[in-house]
């Protein structure tokens, strides 16, 4: 997408969905306290990867494409949205995403 074009898009809101497998081997670091804010109390030991996942995009669309980070939120959801199951490689790939909704 042209940088013109997706900072035309972007002139909504949006919330960065990051989703992980159930094999994370990095769970000590913290994400930043506003993904982990959005997230709930109790957050999973999945959640935190999917939370940083989900907040390195929105630094990258504020730092890269210059977008009001005012306009995006970083949410992790761990486990809780699978698209694939986590049985294979090819699975577990596509279960690591970042989704971008329009608030």
């Amino acid at each position: 997408m042209r940088h013109s074009t997706l900072v035309s898009a972007l002139a909504l809101a949006l919330v960065l969905i990051g989703c992980t497998t159930h094999q994370q081997s990095d769970t000590s670091t913290s994400p930043s306290p506003a993904a982990v804010a959005t997230t709930s109390p109790a957050v999973a030991a999945t959640d935190i990867p999917s939370a940083r996942r989900a907040q390195a995009v929105v630094d990258d669309l504020v730092t890269r494409y210059k977008i009001a980070r005012s306009r995006l939120v970083a949410k992790g959801y761990g486990l809780t949205r699978p698209v694939a199951p986590n049985t294979t490689p090819a699975g577990k790939a596509l279960n690591r995403r970042v989704e971008l909704l329009r608030l």
